[in-house]
């Protein structure tokens, strides 16, 4: 974690080896996110937030496949209940 907050999550990605393992574009959010997975198995769902354009990267259980369930882990599944205002 220190050295997270150090280098930032890029640079630790980037060192860790981290590969995409899923991608999509948010269509409720309007964003692209991507689900990464390093060399120690540990996954992080990498995602921006619309109204400010700052990208974060959040931690998932080593179990998550798919941006989606990483979305509705983090949400405690209430981004299931999302309306699209499209």
């Amino acid at each position: 974690r220190i050295m997270i907050e150090k280098i930032g999550w890029e640079r630790y990605l980037k060192d860790a080896g981290a590969k995409v393992v899923h991608g999509r574009r948010n269509e409720i959010e309007g964003t692209r996110e991507v689900l990464m997975q390093a060399r120690n198995g540990n996954k992080v769902l990498v995602c921006a937030c619309p109204s400010t354009a700052r990208v974060y990267a959040n931690e998932v259980p080593v179990d998550v496949k798919t941006c989606e369930a990483a979305q509705l882990y983090l949400s405690s599944n209430l981004s299931k209940r999302i309306v699209s205002a499209s």
